[in-house]
């Protein structure tokens, strides 16, 4: 009687287990199908990005009409106004717009690599993996 217990209990941590395993691999299996994921490879996040990139440059436009205006209306301003300092400022806006792109994409194409590549990151082969 008691190896029949023991046989259960054993039985049914062994269903624990195996139930508990085949949940983690499969909730493994679907992140690296959403890792894998090229995002920045559909069109709708690019034509989110162009619509981001219409309302900046709009408040930029906003932003240097403005600088321009009150500069014209007063003439400490004036003196105080700086070209050279303006361009830089618009030059480091449109360098950090241009090159966002590219990060997203290189960020993307890094983690996918790394998720595909995980066994060699954690130095175990593909033969070690039960």
């Amino acid at each position: 009687m008691i190896d029949f217990i023991v046989e259960f209990f054993r039985l049914v941590l062994w269903e624990l287990c195996k139930a508990l395993l085949t949940l983690m691999d499969v909730s493994y299996s679907l992140m690296k199908e959403i890792g894998l994921m090229e995002i920045f490879s559909l069109d709708a996040i690019w034509k989110m990005w162009s619509g981001v990139m219409i309302f900046i440059t709009f408040f930029v436009v906003i932003r240097i009409a403005k600088i321009a205006i009150v500069t014209l209306n007063d003439s400490e301003k004036i003196q105080k106004f700086s070209v050279i300092s303006v361009l830089q400022k618009m030059f480091i806006t449109l360098l950090i717009i241009t090159f966002i792109p590219f990060g997203m994409k290189a960020v993307g194409s890094i983690g996918a690599w790394s998720i595909d590549n995980f066994t060699a990151i954690i130095g175990m082969s593909n033969d070690e993996l039960p």
